[in-house]
């Protein structure tokens, strides 16, 4: 497999990861906050994918600013929690690679799995 294939592999993992964060968030989510909600959208960097939490309103982000949920390692796959906006904490959590079906179970929206 080359480095790009690879990557593409890496990007549609950490795309997958969104759509279980959202899923996530909308089963939690009461009946009478349905106009209100989140969604994660991934941000391609030099380095790692960013995942970025954007609130919403009747489906349609809301506002430019968003929070960042984790970081994913392009070459390697290794999440992160995020140190800040820019940068990861020390020290992988999770490897898309390999613990998908771990994050199918463990992820949630508000990335408490993040925490060790």
């Amino acid at each position: 497999m080359n480095m790009e294939s690879s990557n593409q592999n890496i990007e549609a993992l950490t795309c997958q990861l969104c759509t279980i964060l959202d899923e996530q968030y909308t089963k939690s989510k009461s009946t009478n906050m349905s106009a209100i909600g989140r969604t994660f959208l991934v941000t391609p960097g030099r380095k790692y994918f960013k995942i970025v939490m954007y609130g919403t309103l009747n489906g349609r982000i809301e506002s430019p600013a968003g929070s960042v949920h984790a970081f994913v390692d392009k070459k390697t796959g290794l999440v992160y929690k995020p140190a800040g906006w820019a940068q990861p904490a020390k020290g992988a959590r999770y490897n898309l690679t390999c613990d998908m079906e771990t994050l199918k179970v463990k992820a949630n929206w508000h990335g408490g799995y993040l925490y060790r």
